[in-house]
């Protein structure tokens, strides 16, 4: 008797044979540094946090990264009259923050 589960066991770990027919599909593994959450952004995280703990409430580090809606809604709230300037000073700090593309701010030395 199979299952939809005891169907897919096959593959581990790679695309199903029907992705595989579609060129405009293209199979990254999850571990990958490709993988779009492991992905890393060419912006600074120092002049990341520098911005966000110096000016943050005018949502300078936001925009640096590329969030521009979300830069203006912290120029205009004072970055949630600071509860989110503080957030993400934390995020930042823990290379959890992203830039407009979804790609991590990790790297501490500035773009080149």
């Amino acid at each position: 008797m199979t299952t939809p589960d005891s169907q897919h066991n096959n593959y581990q770990g790679m695309p199903h044979p029907q992705f595989q027919q579609h060129p405009q599909f293209q199979y990254v593994a999850p571990m990958s540094p490709m993988h779009p959450a492991y992905a890393r952004s060419d912006k600074s995280r120092l002049v990341a946090i520098l911005l966000a703990f110096f000016i943050g409430g005018l949502g300078a580090h936001r925009f640096y990264v590329g969030k521009i809606g979300t830069g203006i809604l912290w120029l205009f709230t004072l970055g949630w009259l600071g509860i989110g300037v503080i957030v993400d000073i934390i995020l930042i700090a823990a290379g959890s923050f992203k830039d407009s593309d979804g790609r991590r701010v990790l790297d501490w030395s500035p773009e080149s």
